[in-house]
């Protein structure tokens, strides 16, 4: 969420097109960054230095985890000998197919960031209501539900993820904390029991991102069903 400004672009990008490399730029989703923004500005500067430039700007409408699949999915392209056009074609049509799923019992940072009101923050934390979040086709962060307990909330997140989850087999499952790592593998096991995947993957969720819900959060990542502009229309 910390932006790249446009001459932070044009500075790395300049000796690639250079060199006559065409760039395929994966960015953080716009609904939290507007890096995006930026790179598609960088992208047309060069262009008056490098009319032939091949240069693809992604919004990925993502974060964290999220948009590290479609980068592993575009590096797999890539060596399999596709064209950056061909990588942009497939991140556009297919980045609305890779969710997010977010929970927490640690409402307080969720507070500071401004992501939850000082009352339903005092509110949900004397209840102990863990929200259950997700973001929808544009990238935007939404609250789905309000779960009473860290079990109940798993479980929660565990039958969305089994109805939306695609091919679940044949995928892996990425699962992300903020020092949370017993929470996260016991949501692993739960998920493997209710949608077994391929394997699972654990991994931090970096600092930026990390102090915007604090500890405690891990997040969901999976390919499925389309994301829909409410997010969830289960």
């Amino acid at each position: 969420t910390s932006q790249l400004n446009p001459q932070e672009f044009v500075e790395f990008w300049r000796p690639l097109l250079s060199q006559g490399l065409p760039i395929v730029h994966i960015a953080l989703g716009s609904g939290v960054s507007g890096t995006w923004h930026n790179g598609v500005t960088a992208s047309e500067m060069l262009r008056e230095e490098f009319p032939d430039a091949q240069i693809f700007v992604i919004d990925s409408t993502l974060c964290s985890t999220g948009y590290g699949i479609l980068a592993l999915k575009a590096a797999e392209m890539r060596d399999a000998g596709a064209t950056a056009a061909q990588c942009a074609d497939w991140l556009e049509a297919h980045k609305i197919n890779v969710h997010a799923w977010y929970t927490t019992d640690d409402l307080l940072y969720l507070r500071r960031s401004g992501r939850c009101s000082k009352a339903s923050a005092v509110i949900g934390t004397a209840l102990h209501i863990c929200p259950v979040l997700n973001l929808d086709s544009a990238g935007h962060l939404i609250v789905q539900e309000r779960v009473r307990g860290m079990k109940r909330s798993m479980n929660r997140m565990a039958e969305i993820i089994a109805d939306r989850a695609e091919n679940a087999a044949a995928q892996t499952l990425y699962i992300s904390h903020t020092d949370a790592l017993d929470k996260a593998r016991e949501f692993g096991a739960l998920m493997m029991e209710k949608c077994p995947f391929q394997n699972i993957f654990y991994g931090n969720i970096g600092t930026i991102i990390g102090a915007n819900c604090g500890p405690g959060l891990f997040s969901v990542f999976f390919l499925g069903k389309p994301r829909t502009m409410d997010g969830y229309d289960g």
